[in-house]
């Protein structure tokens, strides 16, 4: 059964509206006078003589087809409720009664956004799209199941502070439409990441469904990093754990780690020092980081305070440094190709014999190297305290346009 299209007057829901929405959510009941189809006996129904051969093998084929869902009888809103919640929904169409299965499906999925509403039974799906309503909410699209598409305020979607400043600048004092602009941004990024969240109001009628992704976060955190019953954290600094990455870009890369979170920059994401962190990773892809710190952390937005944890984390620390492993390989005053990697204000980054990482001064003249280029390097210097290497680049191989 494809998802019913939400029109504009369904989502357009004020946030005063939202926070006052019910904790727990009631399933809507069947109307009694509504005709509901249950299974009779599956006694074979008997073919008139008068029909032709050929009429007699269709309505055979249709009868084995159907016999185990015919009949339609009115039923009282218990035996209703009885046949909805066990899955087993019949629907009559052109004379025939058949289980609908789209609709089975579609009442389990609301079963799970009840328990999340109810109890806090922490759920997730798949942020797809975004969407705005008429008075200016902007919120993220999170698909759960096939039936359902579940809207989270871009409030509590994610941690707004922890933005580029030229973003928090403009959400904090730009126009309602560079805001607006900039939230949209903010979830595009996070497009085919993978998103918890708990049901803070829902609809069966219309499927209309909010979540907040703070609070499960905050939850997740709460159980994973805090002392509990007197034992220690079950996560803590030291530990390999594996985390999902929600954000990339060309300096750095943002994972979520059993509700907490952590931006971890170019420095510790690779030893050979990458010039473009983007091309290595993808949105929704799973990596083991380890935990170096961990910091509670506080966010108030939307009139909500929400405490969590931001980590202090790195990828390149579950690998070995290759510039240790071939420490004693590589000697001072030894010439190779290099390709060039990062240009940083510290000098020239390169990757020497496809091995090492090498920081190289400016040649000094008017072609500098640009990344991707490749260069004949000799290594000047080596320090153990660190596994560092330096060299100087003699020659500048620029890369085909």
């Amino acid at each position: 059964m494809p998802r019913k299209k939400q029109t504009t007057e369904e989502v357009n829901v004020t946030n005063e509206e939202l926070n006052e929405a019910p904790a727990t959510v009631v399933a809507q009941e069947v109307d009694d006078n509504e005709e509901f189809v249950v299974p009779d006996t599956g006694e074979e129904e008997s073919v008139p003589e008068q029909v032709s051969e050929e009429e007699k093998i269709k309505s055979v084929k249709e009868g084995n087809k159907n016999k185990e869902l015919r009949g339609v009888v009115a039923a009282g809103k218990k035996a209703k409720r009885k046949l909805y919640n066990n899955g087993m929904v019949y629907t009559k169409e052109d004379g025939l009664v058949r289980q609908n299965i789209s609709n089975s499906e579609r009442r389990k999925e609301y079963l799970e956004i009840v328990a999340s509403a109810k109890a806090g039974k922490i759920l997730t799906g798949v942020c797809k799209n975004y969407r705005e309503t008429e008075n200016g909410q902007v919120l993220a699209c999170i698909n759960f199941g096939k039936h359902f598409i579940v809207d989270i305020p871009a409030e509590r979607f994610c941690d707004l502070s922890q933005q580029p400043p030229e973003v928090v600048y403009d959400l904090e004092h730009g126009t309602s439409e560079a805001r607006n602009y900039r939230l949209k941004m903010i979830i595009q990024n996070r497009f085919d990441s993978e998103v918890s969240f708990i049901v803070r109001y829902a609809d069966e009628r219309t499927g209309l469904v909010f979540g907040d992704h703070l609070m499960a976060m905050s939850r997740e955190c709460r159980e994973y990093y805090t002392a509990r019953h007197g034992n220690s954290p079950t996560l803590r600094p030291g530990m390999n754990v594996e985390a999902q990455i929600v954000q990339t870009n060309r300096i750095g890369v943002w994972v979520e780690c059993f509700g907490a979170e952590a931006f971890i920059t170019a420095d510790e994401i690779d030893w050979l020092r990458r010039a473009d962190i983007s091309e290595q990773y993808q949105k929704g892809q799973k990596v083991f980081i380890h935990i170096m710190e961990v910091h509670p952390h506080q966010i108030t937005q939307d009139g909500k305070i929400t405490n969590v944890i931001k980590l202090k984390a790195s990828i390149k620390q579950m690998t070995d440094n290759p510039n240790e492993l071939y420490f004693d390989k590589y000697q001072e005053g030894q010439h190779g190709i290099a390709e060039v990697t990062q240009i940083t204000d510290k000098g020239v980054f390169v990757i020497f014999a496809n091995k090492i990482s090498v920081l190289c001064s400016l040649p000094g003249r008017e072609e500098n190297p640009d990344i991707g280029d490749r260069c004949d390097v000799s290594i000047t210097l080596k320090e153990k305290d660190g596994f560092l290497f330096w060299g100087r680049i003699s020659r500048v191989y620029k890369k085909p346009i």
